[in-house]
């Protein structure tokens, strides 16, 4: 896009395409390894134009946080797969251990990933004083999976808040050790079943 295309869009449009390549970008190399040369040349316009609509880059960044605030307080769901409660923690599973998001807050993509990029100022103490009142994920997305599970029997009895709690637990305990130790294979979820899963008669 040249800059008398991005000029030719609405001011909304304007802003969103700033916003869409400025959270891949951060995303992907940092927020504080990026200069507003690098963003306009993402977004297709010059550095003086993406300054008239973004000031400075920080203000970019303020933007992305006040729609992750406005965003993240919703509950998250899971959608099912194949009417399935253990697919649908076999896909989180995998999904989160190769680090890709899987939730349905309609949120811009990269947009968290951008957000803790940023390693200045205070953003981290900023985002974790919106986590902190935010619904309890295992509570209210994950127990409810393993309830359904339990209702069809693909799941061991036993109290979900519990298991809930436990395959969390266990999914960022392999997530964290596999970051520090990438040598190591982590448990594929094949290995959950032992835990979780029904076992037929």
């Amino acid at each position: 896009m040249k800059n008398t295309e991005f000029i030719s869009l609405s001011p909304y449009h304007r802003k969103e395409k700033i916003l869409d390549v400025a959270a891949k970008i951060f995303a992907e190399k940092g927020y504080d390894a990026v200069t507003t040369l690098e963003l306009a040349q993402g977004v297709g316009c010059s550095e003086s134009t993406l300054l008239q609509i973004f000031h400075t880059k920080s203000k970019i960044y303020d933007a992305l946080f006040e729609e992750w605030q406005q965003q993240v307080p919703k509950i998250a769901h899971l959608k099912i797969v194949d009417g399935s409660a253990f697919k649908t923690l076999q896909h989180y599973f995998n999904k989160q251990i190769n680090g890709i998001p899987v939730s349905s807050r309609e949120m811009r993509p990269h947009l968290e990933a951008a957000l803790y990029s940023r390693l200045t100022g205070n953003s981290k103490e900023k985002m974790y004083s919106v986590l902190r009142h935010i619904p309890d994920f295992v509570q209210y997305t994950i127990q409810p999976i393993i309830e359904m599970g339990q209702q069809q029997g693909e799941f061991v009895d036993g109290n979900p808040g519990q298991l809930a709690f436990l395959y969390y637990s266990i999914l960022w305990g392999l997530k964290y050790a596999s970051n520090i130790f990438p040598q190591y294979n982590v448990l594929s979820f094949k290995d959950f079943e032992y835990i979780f899963k029904k076992q037929r008669n």
